[in-house]
């Protein structure tokens, strides 16, 4: 069974990416909020609601930047917030493909 990493709106990050197929966890770094650049916050977290633009709100400190490569060798980034169980699952990981779910795309039933 394919894992699931899901995101709750199509961001920009995703342009030319092959996020239709399955992606792979390449590496994951633990890092401080405060460690961060503005820049970066910016690209990770951007996304675009009817042309108008947002930011996921990062409110936690602690974070594990995740490295996917989709299957023409591109990387992304995302950031998941530190939960015990989360740090274990995303370094036990490393190396499996995940399925991109986009919450905000997924029909309501």
């Amino acid at each position: 069974m394919l894992k699931k990493i899901k995101f709750s709106h199509e961001y920009p990050k995703f342009k030319d990416l092959a996020i239709d197929k399955p992606v792979t966890l390449v590496w994951v770094l633990l890092i401080h909020k405060d460690d961060l650049s503005d820049y970066f916050i910016d690209y990770d977290t951007k996304y675009f609601v009817k042309g108008k633009k947002h930011n996921y709100p990062l409110q936690a400190k602690e974070y594990m930047m995740l490295f996917f490569m989709d299957y023409n060798g591109k990387l992304f980034t995302t950031l998941r917030r530190v939960t015990g169980w989360k740090e274990k699952y995303y370094l036990d990981s490393v190396g499996d493909q995940f399925k991109v779910v986009v919450t905000s795309m997924v029909k309501k039933k």
